[in-house]
């Protein structure tokens, strides 16, 4: 080799490319960052464009910007939150809380009701039962299952207020005595009347005037189901109720008399709740012939439950049968009456 020439390897080209990159990338990435701050200065929001004329914007101005910056749904006065207007997200996140007439698709409807405080002004309370009282019609632009869906939600809304509104009980009965509104609407009604009656029951605020019109839905055929099954629930806590609505001769009645398998079923589990053993012969007749499954099985569930030696002879008969699923609820009615005739018998 001659002096003062040096061969320099082809892979300490690559060594010093590779040390370029590593530690002038980064520098040269926050120098750009630098200028672009310098000479381009972000402008912060200002806020939504309205016509400053607009509700839109009268509302942003007295509502909505003086809150700006705080991440929460701001505590609107009743009046303010009757004419809300959903304004869409903006300056951290600040919604108006919109009514729920004022918002169209099923999902604002949703989030409009589940807004609603623990305390709701008259208006609201007002727009509540409107909603309740409406009958489905497309124009609302929900499906018919989604609309019995947001009553079943303001029902929701309404048993976790504070106070219960006013005339409650008269209201929810105009619910279910309105026949334009859907079926599940109207049993809704009864299912919550009920919540309400238990709380009274468990705030001792109740009186038997509160059960003047939940009484009329035990003769409804629509209803008759959904009240008895509620109203059985209540027995252990409120005694008086079987004489006060008759709950013992409305399940009778429905028992032996021309009914929907479904609301059999629920006078046969309401007799099973209050220990009524009346119907048996009734009873008996259901689990063995019955083609319902549901209501076959409540039959057997009561022989169980109410019955003694008269019954253990068409319990063994549904034992015997082809089918497994009511051959093992019979055996369960079977081992519930000789556990309790031991217990008897050892007394």
């Amino acid at each position: 080799m001659k002096a003062g020439k040096m061969k320099v390897k082809p892979h300490q080209h690559k060594n010093t490319v590779s040390r370029l990159l590593i530690f002038g990338g980064p520098l040269l990435a926050f120098f750009v960052f630098v200028l672009v701050i310098l000479f381009f200065p972000q402008e912060k929001n200002q806020g939504p464009e309205f016509d400053e004329s607009s509700e839109q914007a009268q509302h942003y101005e007295k509502v909505i910007k003086p809150t700006a910056g705080e991440v929460r749904s701001p505590v609107l006065k009743s009046e303010d939150r009757a004419e809300s207007i959903s304004l869409g997200k903006f300056e951290g996140d600040i919604v108006a809380r919109p009514t729920i007439a004022q918002v169209q698709t099923f999902e604002q409807k949703l989030a409009a009701i589940r807004a609603l405080g623990y305390t709701l002004s008259p208006e609201e309370i007002d727009a509540v039962f409107d909603l309740l009282n409406t009958s489905y019609r497309p124009e609302l632009g929900v499906t018919a299952m989604q609309w019995d869906s947001l009553k079943n939600e303001a029902l929701n809304q309404l048993t976790k207020q504070v106070e219960f509104p006013e005339d409650i009980y008269e209201q929810l009965a105009a619910v279910w005595s309105n026949r334009q509104l859907s079926d599940p609407s109207r049993e809704y009604a009864v299912q919550f009347y009920v919540l309400f009656l238990e709380r009274a029951i468990r705030e001792k605020s109740f009186t038997e005037d509160d059960l003047q019109f939940i009484s009329t839905t035990l003769t409804n055929s629509k209803l008759q189901g959904t009240a008895l099954l509620g109203l059985g629930h209540l027995v252990d806590d409120f005694p008086g109720l079987l004489e006060s609505v008759e709950l013992n001769q409305a399940a009778r009645e429905v028992i032996s008399g021309r009914t929907s398998p479904r609301v059999r079923s629920a006078a046969i589990q309401t007799l099973i709740r209050i220990g009524d053993a009346s119907e048996l012969t009734q009873i008996a007749d259901i689990a063995v012939n019955s083609r319902d499954t549901v209501e076959r099985l409540s039959a057997i569930a009561a022989l169980g439950e109410l019955g003694g030696d008269n019954e253990i002879q068409t319990i063994i008969q549904i034992q015997n049968s082809d089918a497994p699923l009511f051959a093992n609820a019979a055996q369960v009615a079977r081992n519930k009456i000789f556990s309790r005739l031991d217990a008897n018998q050892a007394f």
